[in-house]
């Protein structure tokens, strides 16, 4: 632990935290609500699509995690079984690796694993080349290297 001197008075005063362990500490706690807000701002944006920034309550987590916590933010239900969020069915959550395979070879590069958001009502897939079936979500998580 990374801590300064506790020279100000005070009853209750502890040692001072420096901001990368304070970010740590962050990092490892689970907040609730965080991928509530991711979602909610990306759907408010009006913006089809947005690679989701992997920092403030985000920054630290592991990309699966953040993967899974926005997928099961959207699939959100009430106590009545109803969705807390309608549009939650159009958002898709990709997770890519842009790096290498991460493997301990020498010569790999090393996994760059991003996260993005698509709303898929703001599209046109057949626009872009897709059908309606390429907008579903899959069981399986994209792993693809490009």
């Amino acid at each position: 632990m990374s801590a300064t001197d506790t020279t100000q008075g005070g009853r209750n005063a502890g040692r001072k935290l420096d901001m990368a362990f304070i970010g740590q500490l962050l990092s490892e706690t689970r907040t609730r609500g965080d991928y509530d807000v991711v979602l909610d701002d990306f759907y408010n944006s009006g913006e089809p699509g947005i690679e989701v920034e992997l920092t403030g309550n985000l920054a630290g987590k592991d990309v699966q995690n953040i993967y899974t916590g926005l997928n099961n933010a959207k699939k959100k239900q009430d106590k009545d079984g109803n969705l807390v969020r309608a549009w939650g069915p159009t958002v898709k959550v990709i997770k890519k690796n842009l790096g290498g395979k991460g493997t301990d070879k020498e010569g790999d590069t090393p996994k760059d694993e991003h996260i993005f958001l698509i709303n898929t009502a703001l599209i046109d897939p057949e626009a872009l080349g897709l059908t309606a079936s390429d907008l579903e979500d899959e069981p399986e998580i994209e792993e693809e290297t490009t």
